[in-house]
């Protein structure tokens, strides 16, 4: 059993502003391990990201309390590490049955903690020394002691979980105790929800386990649960932060969509061409990277489309960065990297960091930093043989532009039919911020630039 006395605890830091869990991806140490100050001790996700948590103390790692695929929240404990040279180990070795005869602040029978925790503490008889805490610098909070007290109180003898099962089920209901922050007690209170109804293995209750409750709630009145054909699926992930996402960007921005074609004959010989060039650099040359160049042209011309709204001062925000996010779909779902100045890029540089962001993406390695601070994004459809379509703006963005399958089409040209490379373009933009002619002249800019097809840069 490991002695939580002597060990540093690992926390779960806050990796984004909209994440409050995540879920262990891979260990890169195991318990008996050394760890060494800032070496990379595991790969956590949140909704839509991968990050590395390194280790603030060296030592060794003794104690995994998450394991790959379990799901931690912020401020959780996710391990425990005894540190290398620790001052209590060695004075233990100088003390009868290993106790130093000295006590203080440097020792744990000693914890630093509020007077209203220590109050709690005292009232419910939790002997402070004993708690692993979850607040600032591991010190106990309300939360830790409730909870210290509840799983305490649960030490029943076989007798007496004898004597509970024999009570009628509507009964053991009502005496349950819940584990649960103000915030969420709170929340469930606003929806009139009964924590003590939810059904739970460890007694801890979240704002998910509340949220996932009330639709079932809602639903269930609606099927039954006989139904063969019908299967749930919680949201959880990468799906529930898009599903999040959407609803957010589609309830906040009045979202209007422009739809049109251009002919791409001169970009499609061109790229032919050139392809046999990149093809020898070992890199995989697709359309998109003439199209973010075309993109980051036509922003320049028209600032609104690389732009954000910010709603609470009512102010628009002009960007003066040019960061392409590129909608990517993968086994987990949407992701969306962002290319990082496009504007001082090449086709050949563009094309490189596509292939590279695309594959991070299938693997589920973006970091958070390549998935934020975008200010116009493009969705291609192209890839699944798509048209036309009405991309949701990514919020605060201002517009979205969405390209379909180059296809070869009848069309007019010097007063006779011939056939042409098409490609429909899809923009919906916030207007709030663009008006109908500013977004159609922005389009027809942009047009005009894959047209003719002239000044891209390639190398």
């Amino acid at each position: 059993m490991v002695d939580t006395k002597s060990t540093v605890q690992v926390i779960l830091p806050r990796l984004s502003d909209s994440d409050d869990e995540s879920v262990v991806v891979f260990w890169h140490k195991s318990v008996g391990d050394t760890v060494a100050t800032g070496e990379t001790l595991v790969e956590v996700q949140t909704e839509k990201a991968v990050s590395e948590i390194e280790a603030e103390n060296s030592g060794t790692l003794v104690e995994i309390k998450v394991d790959r695929g379990g799901v931690a929240s912020v401020g959780d404990v996710i391990a425990l590490i005894d540190p290398e040279g620790n001052k209590q180990k060695k004075e233990s070795l100088h003390q009868p049955n290993g106790h130093s005869s000295k006590r203080g602040p440097g020792d744990r029978s000693f914890v630093k903690v509020s007077p209203r925790v220590r109050k709690i503490a005292k009232e419910k008889g939790v002997d402070l020394s004993s708690i692993v805490g979850t607040g600032p610098n591991g010190r106990p909070t309300v939360e830790d002691i409730e909870k210290a007290a509840f799983l305490e109180k649960e030490k029943v003898s076989v007798q007496e979980l004898k004597k509970q099962t024999d009570v009628p089920e509507e009964k053991q209901q009502a005496g349950k105790r819940v584990i649960a922050t103000p915030s969420v007690r709170k929340f469930a209170r606003k929806q009139g929800v009964d924590l003590q109804q939810l059904p739970t293995e460890d007694g801890r209750i979240t704002k998910d386990d509340v949220e996932s409750y009330l639709n079932n709630k809602a639903i269930l009145p609606l099927q039954t649960d006989a139904d063969p054909q019908v299967v749930r699926q919680k949201l959880k992930g990468v799906r529930k932060a898009i599903a999040k996402a959407m609803s957010e960007s589609k309830s906040t921005i009045p979202h209007v969509t422009h739809f049109d074609e251009v002919e791409v004959t001169k970009l499609v010989s061109i790229r032919e061409s050139v392809k046999v060039v990149a093809a020898e650099k070992d890199i995989k040359l697709t359309y998109l990277p003439y199209i973010i160049q075309a993109l980051v042209k036509t922003l320049k011309q028209f600032p609104e489309l690389n732009a954000s709204f910010d709603d609470s001062n009512q102010e628009i925000l002009l960007k003066n960065n040019y960061h392409i996010g590129i909608a990517t779909q993968t086994e987990n779902g949407l992701m969306v990297p962002v290319i990082k100045h496009a504007d001082n890029k090449s086709i050949f540089d563009l094309a490189q960091e596509i292939s590279i962001l695309s594959q991070k993406a299938a693997e589920n390695k973006l970091t958070n930093n390549e998935i934020q601070g975008g200010t116009c994004t493009i969705s291609n459809l192209g890839t699944a043989n798509g048209q036309w379509f009405t991309p949701i703006i990514n919020g605060p963005e201002t517009a979205i532009l969405g390209i379909g399958k180059i296809t070869k089409k009848p069309i007019i040209k010097d007063d006779a039919f011939a056939i042409g490379s098409m490609i429909s373009l899809s923009l919906s933009y916030d207007h709030r911020v663009i008006d109908g002619i500013l977004a159609q002249n922005a389009i027809n800019y942009l047009k005009k630039l894959l047209f003719e097809a002239n000044g891209f840069r390639t190398i």
